[in-house]
Protein backbone atom coordinates (compact mmCIF):
# COMPACT_ATOMS: atom_id res chain seq x y z
CA UNK A 1 0.00 0.00 0.00
CA UNK A 2 1.49 3.54 -0.81
CA UNK A 3 1.32 6.20 1.77
CA UNK A 4 -2.16 8.29 -0.28
CA UNK A 5 -3.79 5.05 0.33
CA UNK A 6 -2.93 4.37 4.05
CA UNK A 7 -4.30 8.26 4.81
CA UNK A 8 -6.99 7.39 2.60
CA UNK A 9 -7.80 4.48 4.16
CA UNK A 10 -7.45 6.05 8.00
CA UNK A 11 -9.52 8.78 6.88
CA UNK A 12 -12.60 7.26 5.44
CA UNK A 13 -12.23 4.93 9.26
CA UNK A 14 -12.34 7.53 10.97
CA UNK A 15 -15.18 8.87 9.58
CA UNK A 16 -17.06 5.89 9.27
CA UNK A 17 -16.34 5.53 13.15
CA UNK A 18 -17.26 9.48 13.76
CA UNK A 19 -21.14 8.46 12.10
CA UNK A 20 -20.97 5.55 13.75
CA UNK A 21 -20.61 7.28 17.44
CA UNK A 22 -23.25 10.08 16.26
CA UNK A 23 -25.64 7.61 15.90
CA UNK A 24 -24.90 5.97 18.97
CA UNK A 25 -25.08 8.83 20.80
CA UNK A 26 -28.63 9.60 18.91
CA UNK A 27 -27.04 12.98 17.65
CA UNK A 28 -27.63 11.24 14.41
CA UNK A 29 -30.62 9.22 13.36
CA UNK A 30 -30.13 6.32 11.42
CA UNK A 31 -32.61 6.95 8.25
CA UNK A 32 -30.23 9.91 7.29
CA UNK A 33 -27.35 8.35 8.00
CA UNK A 34 -27.04 5.20 6.22
CA UNK A 35 -26.06 7.29 3.29
CA UNK A 36 -23.28 8.13 5.17
CA UNK A 37 -22.31 5.21 6.37
CA UNK A 38 -22.49 3.48 2.82
CA UNK A 39 -20.18 6.23 1.80
CA UNK A 40 -17.83 5.86 4.46
CA UNK A 41 -17.60 1.62 3.74
CA UNK A 42 -16.99 2.53 0.28
CA UNK A 43 -14.37 4.67 0.46
CA UNK A 44 -12.70 2.96 2.91
CA UNK A 45 -12.87 -0.59 0.31
CA UNK A 46 -11.71 2.14 -2.45
CA UNK A 47 -8.74 3.03 -0.76
CA UNK A 48 -7.41 -0.56 0.61
CA UNK A 49 -7.88 -1.49 -3.01
CA UNK A 50 -8.17 1.35 -5.78
CA UNK A 51 -8.71 -1.37 -8.63
CA UNK A 52 -11.66 -1.91 -7.72
CA UNK A 53 -12.47 1.61 -9.29
CA UNK A 54 -10.54 0.68 -12.07
CA UNK A 55 -12.78 -2.85 -12.82
CA UNK A 56 -15.71 -0.91 -12.17
CA UNK A 57 -14.67 1.57 -14.90
CA UNK A 58 -13.83 -0.73 -17.32
CA UNK A 59 -17.29 -2.33 -16.86
CA UNK A 60 -19.23 1.02 -17.55
CA UNK A 61 -16.81 1.65 -20.32
CA UNK A 62 -15.40 4.92 -18.76
CA UNK A 63 -11.91 5.77 -20.01
CA UNK A 64 -10.72 7.20 -16.82
CA UNK A 65 -11.32 6.01 -13.50
CA UNK A 66 -11.84 9.18 -12.14
CA UNK A 67 -14.56 10.34 -13.73
CA UNK A 68 -16.41 7.16 -12.12
CA UNK A 69 -15.62 8.46 -9.24
CA UNK A 70 -16.38 12.57 -9.79
CA UNK A 71 -20.31 10.75 -11.22
CA UNK A 72 -20.21 8.27 -8.03
CA UNK A 73 -19.81 11.60 -6.07
CA UNK A 74 -22.13 13.58 -7.67
CA UNK A 75 -24.71 10.64 -7.07
CA UNK A 76 -23.97 10.62 -3.44
CA UNK A 77 -24.49 14.27 -3.08
CA UNK A 78 -27.94 14.16 -4.98
CA UNK A 79 -29.03 11.84 -2.88
CA UNK A 80 -28.15 13.64 0.45
CA UNK A 81 -30.30 16.51 -0.65
CA UNK A 82 -32.70 15.01 -2.14
CA UNK A 83 -33.40 13.22 1.30
CA UNK A 84 -32.56 16.04 3.09
CA UNK A 85 -35.38 18.18 1.35
CA UNK A 86 -37.88 15.23 2.02
CA UNK A 87 -36.68 15.25 5.73
CA UNK A 88 -37.26 19.26 5.70
CA UNK A 89 -40.79 18.66 4.03
CA UNK A 90 -41.93 16.70 6.73
CA UNK A 91 -40.98 18.59 9.10
CA UNK A 92 -42.09 21.82 7.80
CA UNK A 93 -45.48 19.78 7.06
CA UNK A 94 -45.74 18.99 10.95
CA UNK A 95 -44.42 22.13 12.03
CA UNK A 96 -47.92 23.73 10.60
CA UNK A 97 -49.97 21.54 11.60
CA UNK A 98 -48.87 21.73 15.85
CA UNK A 99 -49.25 25.76 14.38
CA UNK A 100 -52.86 25.38 13.86
CA UNK A 101 -53.66 22.61 16.91
CA UNK A 102 -51.88 25.57 18.90
CA UNK A 103 -53.87 28.24 17.36
CA UNK A 104 -56.89 25.65 17.63
CA UNK A 105 -56.66 25.13 21.41
CA UNK A 106 -55.78 28.88 22.08
CA UNK A 107 -58.79 29.79 20.62
CA UNK A 108 -60.95 26.95 22.99
CA UNK A 109 -59.09 28.48 26.07
CA UNK A 110 -60.32 31.76 25.61
CA UNK A 111 -63.53 30.81 24.90
CA UNK A 112 -64.01 28.84 28.30
CA UNK A 113 -61.83 32.08 30.21
CA UNK A 114 -65.13 34.32 28.60
CA UNK A 115 -67.71 31.85 30.08
CA UNK A 116 -66.14 31.64 33.17
CA UNK A 117 -65.96 35.14 33.50
CA UNK A 118 -69.38 35.33 32.44
CA UNK A 119 -70.48 33.14 34.91
CA UNK A 120 -68.14 34.92 37.88
CA UNK A 121 -70.32 38.77 36.88
CA UNK A 122 -73.43 37.03 37.38
CA UNK A 123 -73.09 35.41 40.83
Amino acid sequence: MTKIQIILAVGSLMFTITVINLIRKESLDLKYSLLWLFSGICLILLAINHQVLSYLSSILDIVVPVNLLFLVGNLFLIAIVFSLTVALSRNSRRIRNLTQEVALLKNETEQLEKKISNIDTTL
